[in-house]
């Protein structure tokens, strides 16, 4: 299995891979087993939904996910439980979704991801239209399940992947590796 991405707990005790199947690697515990974060089938193809890219928030008790379904995932980091879902555009033609890069604000109340709509999902080169979603962690958690019409921000224009995000030290600027402009997080 391929590994997208990797981020270590704000504690320095566990390590989070992404890739097919993203896990919770112990690092203090060799013979602890891995936690597991069970991503659902990708509804279109019904293979696994990969995972390029995986997040701790600042306090270390949440994980964030984005995958090539389109959606962001929260879990607990704790027990790897889901915790909420987050959507990005609809895709009224079928074409697939891919989520790439993830990143929360330093105060962890914001969670960001990118999304790529494709022609026909089996390349980088077919996207045609990348957004990036920017959602309140907190109405996720108390929703569960949050759309666009729910997002604070959406930011489009780029006509690539966003395969790394991060928010600057005070939260007020967002920044996509593949998109050559940051953007205002404050409207």
């Amino acid at each position: 299995d391929r590994v997208w991405h990797m981020d270590f707990s704000p504690d320095g005790t566990h390590l989070a891979v992404s890739g097919k199947a993203p896990e919770l690697i112990a690092l203090d515990d060799v013979n602890a087993p891995p936690i597991v974060l069970d991503l659902p089938p990708y509804e279109l193809t019904q293979l696994p939904a990969w995972t390029p890219a995986i997040a701790y928030n600042p306090d270390g008790s949440l994980i964030a996910t984005a995958s090539h379904d389109g959606i962001a995932r929260l879990w607990d980091s704790a027990t790897g439980e889901l915790l909420a879902t987050l959507e990005s555009e609809d895709n009224e033609y079928e074409y697939f979704e891919s989520g790439d890069g993830v990143a929360f604000s330093p105060d962890g109340s914001l969670v960001a991801f990118g999304s790529c709509l494709q022609f026909d999902g089996s390349s980088a080169n077919s996207c045609y239209d990348q957004r990036i979603y920017i959602y309140d962690v907190a109405t996720a958690l108390e929703q569960q399940n949050l759309y666009p019409s729910d997002a604070r921000f959406i930011l489009k224009g780029a006509r690539d992947y966003t395969v790394s995000l991060i928010f600057s030290p005070d939260g007020s600027l967002i920044i996509g590796s593949t998109v050559p402009a940051g953007w205002e997080t404050e409207a």
